[in-house]
């Protein structure tokens, strides 16, 4: 006769693989599912708020919320000296005629020096950007009428942080030192703020050393999405540009380092498997010298 001993007192019978540990499973997995899409309805209706927020910008009044800048004396110009005006807002096809001839040259003389052997074909893609419907104008003429300077910028979604983001800043030669360009940037962080997004980006190259130092004395740093972030150093050094960005909360800044760390990631990830490939390739080459 076989005995079986009894189970000691307290002691937790073991429960028996089949039916039960298959449901317990499938709940599992259910609930992943529920959770997955609970994220991507989560994230859908962000990017849906993001768009709203982009489109609300765009309605904004610039003109109504920038006008106690419309007039501009630089600091010790005479008293019966007339003032720059400016004008806000403005849409491609809302600008002066001869504002819109002029923007092009003003752009060349500016970019064609840092740009270089590349400004053929960076004038052709900014001449298409300055046409776009979504690029939008802050326009500063002189006491004389000519084109002293103007800011291009448009309001979109940068790695899911909603900007204004600024295509060019340009001041023309006769005009500088003036405070033109510090007031411009000024007047766009403000828009900014009152349109609702999370910062200010823009794009300066690196051989504009005179962009860089400005932009740093108005406190932008580098965005956590430059390549300088993303790639090594010396991939980075193939980069002729800088993203900077002044963000006005920890939000859109922790947004955009959470981008960062997965471009990293994925750039790692990339990286290695060429450098597999190329271990592979100089084993083959080896092997038929």
């Amino acid at each position: 006769m076989v005995r079986v001993a009894a189970p000691a007192p307290g002691a937790v019978a073991p429960r028996a693989a089949g039916a039960g540990g298959k449901k317990a499973k499938a709940a599992d997995k259910k609930a992943k599912k529920r959770l997955q899409k609970e994220l991507r309805a989560a994230q859908a209706e962000a990017a849906r708020a993001q768009r709203a927020r982009v489109r609300a910008a765009y309605a904004f009044d610039a003109a109504a919320a920038l006008a106690p800048f419309a007039a501009f004396k630089p600091k010790g110009a005479a008293a019966g000296e007339e003032a720059f005006a400016l004008a806000f807002g403005l849409g491609f096809a809302e600008l002066p005629a001869e504002v819109a001839a002029a923007l092009p040259g003003l752009l060349e003389a500016n970019m064609a020096g840092p740009y270089g052997d590349e400004w053929a074909q960076a004038k052709a893609q900014k001449a298409r950007e300055m046409a776009d419907e979504e690029a939008r104008y802050t326009v500063v003429r002189a006491p004389c009428g000519a084109l002293a300077a103007f800011c291009q910028y448009r309001f979109l979604v940068e790695e899911e942080v909603d900007v204004l983001y600024i295509y060019e800043l340009q001041v023309a030669e006769g005009f500088r030192r003036c405070g033109l360009g510090r007031l411009l940037l000024m007047c766009m962080e403000l828009l900014a703020k009152r349109a609702a997004m999370q910062g200010v980006m823009l794009t300066v190259q690196k051989a504009n050393p005179g962009g860089v130092q400005f932009y740093e004395k108005m406190k932008y740093t580098t965005a956590p999405i430059d390549p300088s972030f993303i790639v090594g150093p010396l991939e980075a050094g193939t980069y002729t540009y800088t993203i900077l960005n002044k963000m006005f909360g920890t939000q859109g800044l922790a947004l955009l380092q959470k981008q960062a760390e997965g471009a990293r990631t994925a750039h790692g990830a990339k990286a290695k498997e060429i450098a597999k490939m190329e271990q592979r390739h100089n084993v083959t080459y080896a092997s038929t010298m």
